[in-house]
């Protein structure tokens, strides 16, 4: 059964329509990723689905009950947000028992629902302390907290993470996957991280103007992004995208980019030709990744041969990152370990076929 269901929702300021005929169900237990820029709309969902703003037009449903007009404090979800929102007069335990405390819970039981999500979070020890004298990943673990005690049907997580540093990022991230685990309960986590989404979902949504570009899980996404925007967003680093056109001669299909000419393998070609394609300008897509300067790849697949003039090289210990021109466009590969090639050489440069992704130019959506 869904938890939450949005049916034909829209969201308006004033004439601005910032959420555009929202349709999308989110399962019970889901940990279900929200992601894109700034401005996408992805934060008005979250408070729409709390109860913090109102649906200007359509449905929301909470476990099968229509909610549009039922009142956030009685819709039994907990919202993390990215600035802690902790009160800096009251200790750990106060800001963590503050919810329970208003809903009049016996003393006995909040210490007990404060102590057991203080020892999941592991800040027992800080229980006496106030918030001006934790660190940021101590006060995202308090917000948590306050959230887990009340234990709520949804979380809902407002960019918990963008005020901490890098390291602490990471470990936050698998801290929150493992407090899902251990709570079994619907996550909606708000993003404008891949990495986060890539590595924290069931599910992602990739959102762009208020409106929906893909549903689907982080590895369909990341191997079958449904147009350029959601291949431009999803992946680091970033896809490269290289204007060219599809040529046929004889049973081979050709990629014609720069002065490279690549066969395509059969399946792609089919479908190619199939919907009339030949001869038309396309935008292709291949991920840094994809690409390599491995010899042995290089000498097996003449057909699979770009090249790329080398204009800078990072060099980062486990792997290095190539930035090379092709023709008018920036192509750039990320190969494990290090490298031979030297800046300011044409890199002859092996790329899989099999990963090549093809766009169409008008409406940018992919075609195989």
């Amino acid at each position: 059964m869904d938890s939450i269901r949005f049916e034909n929702v829209s969201k308006s300021f004033g004439k601005t329509k910032v959420i555009n005929n929202l349709n999308l169900s989110i399962e019970k237990g889901e940990r279900l990723i929200l992601l894109g820029p700034s401005g996408c709309g992805k934060s008005t969902i979250l408070r729409m689905i709390s109860g913090l703003e109102s649906v200007s037009e359509g449905k929301l449903y909470l476990n099968g009950k229509l909610a549009n007009d039922i009142d956030s404090g009685d819709r039994d979800i907990a919202m993390v947000f990215q600035n802690y929102a902790l009160y800096p007069h009251m200790t750990v335990f106060d800001n963590m028992a503050f919810a329970l405390k208003l809903r009049k819970v016996p003393k006995a039981e909040i210490e007990q629902k404060v102590t057991e999500a203080a020892r999941i979070l592991d800040i027992e020890h800080l229980l006496k302390r106030k918030p001006k004298a934790l660190s940021g990943g101590q006060r995202q673990r308090v917000a948590l907290g306050r959230a887990i005690v009340r234990h709520p049907k949804v979380f809902l997580m407002d960019e918990p993470l963008s005020n901490l540093d890098a390291k602490l990022r990471v470990q936050m991230r698998t801290e929150i996957t493992k407090l899902y685990r251990k709570l079994q309960t619907t996550f909606i986590y708000v993003t404008h991280d891949q990495v986060e989404a890539m590595t924290m979902g069931t599910r992602i949504v990739v959102m762009k103007d208020g409106v929906i570009q893909q549903v689907d899980s982080p590895i369909n996404i990341y191997n079958n992004p449904a147009n350029l925007f959601v291949a431009g967003f999803i992946g680091s680093p970033q896809m490269n995208f290289l204007e060219g056109k599809i040529e046929k001669n004889g049973n081979n299909v050709f990629a014609v980019f720069g002065n490279n000419k690549i066969t395509l393998p059969k399946p792609k070609a089919d479908v190619l030709v199939k919907e009339g394609y030949v001869g038309k300008s396309v935008t292709f897509g291949i991920r840094p990744e994809h690409l390599s300067d491995n010899d042995e790849l290089i000498v097996a697949n003449p057909g699979s041969i770009v090249k790329g003039h080398v204009e800078v090289i990072e060099l980062m210990g486990s792997e290095s990152y190539i930035y090379t021109k092709c023709g008018n466009s920036q192509m750039n590969v990320k190969v494990e370990g290090s490298t031979e090639l030297k800046i300011g050489e044409v890199a002859s440069l092996y790329l899989n076929t099999e990963k090549l992704h093809v766009f169409d130019k008008e409406t940018e959506l992919r075609i195989v």
